[in-house]
């Protein structure tokens, strides 16, 4: 059975790669997906991505909300919100109409702040 922080959230969805599973190659996801274990390409998710403390990405991330607790290595495109936990590092850019950086998190990179057209 897979560990699990009880702190880190669950996405509500059953797209889930677990720790000590390793991917090369790019996903995609039309649901929420959280990510615990190791990940070398681009992940493009319709919906929420969650990353655990265990998991690592290296590429480049395209989706709705990012909640980082493990480690990127790229650049993270999130229409509305990205999260940076404390244990997060992430180095990359960011694209997003919202950012939140608890204590603790590393971010090395540049962010770009959208806003939210009104209709």
């Amino acid at each position: 059975m897979a560990r699990r922080d009880k702190h880190v959230p669950d996405t509500g969805s059953h797209n889930q790669i677990n720790p000590g599973t390793k991917i090369e190659g790019n996903l995609h996801a039309s649901e929420s997906i959280r990510l615990d274990g190791q990940m070398k390409g681009d992940l493009h998710c319709d919906g929420k991505v969650v990353v655990g403390p265990e998991g690592t990405v290296q590429g480049n991330i395209h989706c709705q909300q990012l909640d980082l607790y493990g480690q990127i290595t790229g650049d993270v495109i999130a229409k509305e919100l990205v999260m940076l936990r404390n244990s997060a590092k992430l180095e990359g850019s960011i694209q997003t109409q919202g950012l939140s950086i608890e204590s603790g998190a590393t971010f090395e990179g540049s962010c770009t702040m959208q806003t939210k057209h009104a209709s």
